[in-house]
């Protein structure tokens, strides 16, 4: 299930969908399908995975984003597993300037609410509960 929906976010991506939850949705995917195994996410490989994180992240702001939301999953995904994204050193210097800490008082689980294996995997990490 989750490789055809990465296949659709870069088909998207791929067309020049730039909005955030496109984004959002790519870079988790992304990074999700490398720290988890295949038997679990069922992705098998994605070749173009750090260029797409990179492209991803850039479009929403960079370190220079100042999105709450943006900066607590990516600050998290990046503290978890920064090779998942790609150069673990580019992800060092290029994250959020703060640790995910400092975003999650910033965010809340309902704004998680509705939005897939990304708002269930968000919901979890922010709370500690099942979205």
């Amino acid at each position: 299930m989750l490789q055809r929906s990465l296949g659709l976010l870069r088909q998207r991506w791929i067309a020049g969908c730039r909005d955030r939850e496109t984004a959002l949705r790519l870079l988790f995917l992304c990074w999700y399908g490398n720290i988890e195994p295949p038997s679990l996410t069922g992705i098998e490989g994605i070749p173009d995975g750090q260029e797409l994180c990179e492209q991803a992240y850039a479009s929403l702001g960079g370190s220079a984003c100042q999105d709450p939301e943006v900066c607590f999953v990516v600050a998290l995904m990046i503290e978890l597993c920064p090779w998942c994204l790609g150069n673990p050193d580019h992800w060092e210097t290029a994250g959020p300037p703060e640790a995910s800490d400092a975003y999650r008082p910033h965010v809340s689980a309902a704004s998680f609410a509705g939005r897939g294996v990304y708002g269930e995997y968000f919901t979890y990490m922010l709370t500690g509960v099942g979205g």
